[in-house]
């Protein structure tokens, strides 16, 4: 075989990896760069809000997801009400990706009664987001609210706080 024959199959596989790797991702392609100093912004548009509840004899849990789908478990009485996420809006660079932190825990404040624990935060998107080509994106929050005996029937609903970065 001559040189450039040898030099032409050695390109031409080279080419055939590359290709290879770019269709099952061996390479990465990193986000947009964000200089130090760039701000992000987040504003609360809606409460989560897990709409009238009563607690039986036992102690239990109601559960709106980041679709605003409400679940109770025994012990607790749905008394109806709209379930709803908590709703974010963040501002930031245009189609950059940002990190969404969760709080372990949080307390809100019912209609009646004392501040209840929410746990099991979850989002949509889920921990990370993009923010579209006007450098917004929306993000929604459902959680856990822990109820025990002797707790009022109320209307269980308020705000917390998520941070958001790059």
């Amino acid at each position: 075989m001559n040189r450039t024959a040898k030099n032409n199959r050695s390109a031409w596989i080279r080419g055939c990896f590359a290709t290879m790797a770019l269709l099952f991702g061996l390479f990465s392609f990193p986000a947009e760069t964000i200089p130090a100093g760039r701000s992000i912004g987040i504003s609360l548009l809606q409460n989560l809000d897990f709409g009238s509840l009563g607690v039986a004899t036992t102690s239990g849990t109601a559960t709106v997801d980041a679709n605003g789908i409400k679940t109770v478990s025994a012990g607790i009485l749905d008394l109806g009400g709209v379930a709803l996420p908590a709703v974010f809006q963040v501002t930031g660079e245009k189609n950059v990706v940002f990190t969404i932190t969760l709080p372990a825990s949080a307390t809100i404040n019912p209609t009646a009664g004392a501040g209840v624990l929410l746990t099991d935060f979850q989002s949509s998107p889920s921990l990370t987001g993009i923010f579209d080509n006007t450098g917004k994106a929306t993000v929604t929050v459902g959680a856990t609210i822990n109820l025990s005996p002797g707790m009022p029937e109320s209307t269980y609903s308020g705000p917390f706080d998520i941070q958001v970065s790059y």
